[in-house]
């Protein structure tokens, strides 16, 4: 009996010890890595997230916008026009990339934005690039808005003549931002003076520049809105020879008002400004009509450079009639002039111009907005050599005036 049952113990022995063996033969499963899950990061407002394994934040968003034109197909003489367009389908995506992460020096921070537009009735389709820049504490460096515009001096929801979104007034940029609290802040920036080259006559158009357009700026903003004191200068260098460089400047003012109790959200906005061989930082635009006006910086008499003034004021106000309708008007007034000597010897003319326009816009859910938005804009000219158009039917006049009406239909996200 004591030897069956030593036997028995011996055998399970040697059983459990072969077992034993063949079990570390065997290959052993790897535990599942760690899930590394996408956090919120709520430090600078809604939408950004965690990058996963670091402590950056980035909120990815854009828009698509729908736009559908009906343009003013008049022209100025008898015989007309055909090829003018008398509507306008246009279609632009944008897609904006917003980094930033908490250092020791301050807000580091990369700002990306992309338009890809189609236009039919051009028949074109272009990319371009908005915005591109770094900030690192109160260094900004890349392709932003200028430091010196506030509004543009043609505004509105889908203008005519250039537009109120202030990333379309962009440019390359160094610049240092300096804070002081309450909501006070002061820039000076190097742009790129590409950007403000608005044309010399009589002197073979621009050379090479030697220096960056000169910046700075000084801003408020606080509960009851913001306001910005700017100025800038501007090199002139023509390529004739012989001929000495010049340098216009300009300055800006304007003010933005909160204005809660019309309803939440109404503001009121005015702005002026005034250039001095600098026409562009006005807000106005090369070849403001289908005239012969000219917004250009200078023009040559003898071996000099002489400037050409230009002047804008402009205004707008927003109001909520209920949480998801709003509506806006604006108007504004430009005014550019040459000395006598410079419109007798080119045969150019003073001009003014003015625009207004109201639009109603309505968002049934959060993000989307359908608008409708009709505005009119008229060019005249004063004193001697204003152009005379012969409009259809004979009728002389000095004035070039145009409208347009459009529908726009714009998701964010």
């Amino acid at each position: 009996m004591k030897l069956a049952k030593s036997l028995l113990l011996g055998s399970a022995a040697g059983l459990m010890a072969v077992a034993g063996a063949n079990a570390a033969d065997l290959p052993v499963r790897a535990a599942a890595p760690a899930v590394d899950y996408v956090r919120i990061c709520n430090a600078y407002g809604n939408g950004f997230f965690y990058i996963p394994g670091t402590d950056t934040c980035l909120r990815v968003g854009g828009f698509i916008r729908a736009d559908y034109i009906v343009n003013d197909t008049r022209r100025f003489n008898a015989a007309g026009d055909r090829a003018a367009q008398g509507y306008t389908f246009f279609a632009r995506a944008r897609i904006n990339m917003d980094s930033r992460t908490g250092t020791e020096y301050g807000l580091l921070r990369t700002m990306t934005a992309i338009d890809f537009n189609a236009q039919d009735g051009a028949g074109t389709s272009s990319i371009n690039l908005i915005n591109a820049f770094i900030q690192f504490g109160g260094l900004t460096a890349g392709r932003v808005q200028s430091f010196f515009m506030y509004r543009w001096a043609q505004a509105g929801y889908g203008p005519f003549f250039t537009s109120t979104n202030l990333t379309y007034g962009t440019t390359n940029v160094l610049a240092y931002t300096a804070t002081f609290g309450n909501g006070i802040s002061a820039t000076i920036a190097l742009e790129d003076g590409n950007r403000r080259a608005q044309g010399i006559v009589g002197a073979g158009g621009y050379s090479g520049r030697q220096m960056p357009d000169i910046v700075a700026n000084i801003n408020v903003e606080q509960g009851w809105g913001s306001a910005r004191l700017a100025g800038a200068i501007h090199q002139i260098r023509p390529q004739a020879a012989g001929v000495d460089t010049k340098y216009g400047w300009a300055v800006l003012a304007g003010a933005e008002v909160n204005l809660p109790m019309l309803s939440p959200g109404a503001l009121l906005w005015v702005q002026g400004t005034y250039a001095d061989g600098a026409s562009n930082f006005s807000g106005g635009r090369n070849d403001p009509t289908r005239l012969g006006y000219v917004n250009v910086n200078a023009y040559r008499i003898g071996g000099s450079l002489r400037t050409v003034k230009t002047w804008a004021v402009s205004a707008g106000f927003r109001h909520f009639w209920t949480p998801q309708l709003q509506s806006n008007i604006h108007a504004a007034y430009v005014d550019t002039s040459f000395s006598t000597l410079g419109r007798t010897t080119y045969g150019v003319a003073n001009w003014s111009g003015w625009n207004i326009g109201k639009s109603l816009i309505w968002s049934p859910v959060a993000g989307l907005a359908i608008g409708v938005e009709g505005q009119y804009a008229q060019v005249r000219g004063r004193g001697i050599n204003a152009p005379v158009v012969i409009r259809a039917g004979g009728v002389a006049k000095r004035t070039d005036d145009v409208w347009t009406a459009r529908l726009r239909i714009q998701r964010d996200f």
